[in-house]
């Protein structure tokens, strides 16, 4: 199919080793990550942005941003990835990894706190690995590229008191409560959307107050995909079809790996959710994307 629609997915982690045909260390299939770039295009994706998790992942989130026109990434620190700063000149590395980016890296990040997943870094980790990044917005002029979960409002009192030090953020697959998205509103910040901010009626509930003018549209692929079990899915009505990875089709999706062409689906959602068409959200979000990052459109 061809699309008139013009689709930003801030969240596509195309670096991820199952775009590489790797799933639990095993070899399924071949790399497919321009099969899976082209078929989003199809549907109208015309721009892409990685996150980088730690040094080593925002270095390989480059490699894949260098591979053709319209893919970008950040470089940062997530919180979950916290533990793995491992020497005081860490973040001189991130610096200097922006700088040799050619303009490939378009926000610092993926970096904030979450408190959800203490298994992976603790939360001393995570308050100690969150600041040094507005030293980075602070040094580069970039935007930040922000994520929190469940934080009982610490990480919106680190950014309010860091607000003077960043031009402009992204909180991107949330799924907080009203009172944590009119916060960050109130910082002047945009709201991310994906399949996980769509789980329950709540969270729908939710994005109706977010403002389009503040909102862009991912996938946090390949994870975050819109289930069934979604109270959103019934506001689909584009689908795909999907083989298992050992029985890999470039024809098909593989299930249980989300991809960025299902950005179509979240559009249609959310648009249904807002009552506005779905040419009105893809254009306002595009735009809101390229403005914060400083692209064309």
């Amino acid at each position: 199919m061809s699309s008139k629609l013009r689709l930003f997915d801030i969240a596509a982690n195309l670096s991820d080793k199952t775009y590489q045909g790797i799933y639990n260390k095993k070899s399924c299939h071949v790399n497919d990550t321009i099969h899976v770039i082209n078929r989003a295009k199809q549907y109208g994706v015309d721009k892409f942005l990685l996150a980088g998790g730690n040094l080593k992942q925002s270095r390989k989130a480059l490699d894949v941003a260098k591979m053709a026109e319209g893919l970008y990434c950040t470089v940062g620190v997530h919180p979950c990835l916290a533990t793995t700063i491992d020497s005081d000149d860490y973040f001189d590395k991130l610096h200097n990894l922006i700088n040799e980016s050619q303009g490939k890296c378009i926000a610092v990040g993926e970096c904030g706190l979450d408190y959800d997943r203490f298994h992976f870094a603790d939360k001393e980790s995570q308050l100690k690995a969150f600041p040094p990044h507005f030293d980075l917005a602070e040094k580069t002029g970039l935007p930040m590229y922000l994520h929190s979960r469940n934080t009982n409002g610490d990480f919106v009192n680190i950014v309010r008191n860091n607000r003077n030090r960043f031009s402009s953020a992204i909180v991107h697959s949330f799924t907080g409560d009203i009172n944590e998205l009119r916060d960050l509103l109130s910082l002047d910040l945009y709201i991310g959307v994906n399949g996980c901010s769509l789980k329950t009626q709540e969270n729908i509930e939710i994005v109706r107050e977010i403002p389009i003018e503040k909102m862009m549209i991912e996938t946090d692929c390949p994870y975050c995909e819109i289930r069934k079990s979604s109270p959103a899915y019934q506001y689909i009505h584009t689908h795909f079809q999907y083989k298992p990875k050992e029985k890999y089709n470039p024809d098909f999706l593989i299930r249980g790996r989300n991809e960025p062409c299902t950005i179509i689906q979240v559009l249609q959602a959310v648009a249904a959710i807002k009552n506005i068409s779905e040419e009105m959200l893809a254009e306002v979000c595009y735009q809101n994307a390229c403005n914060l990052f400083h692209l064309s459109t």
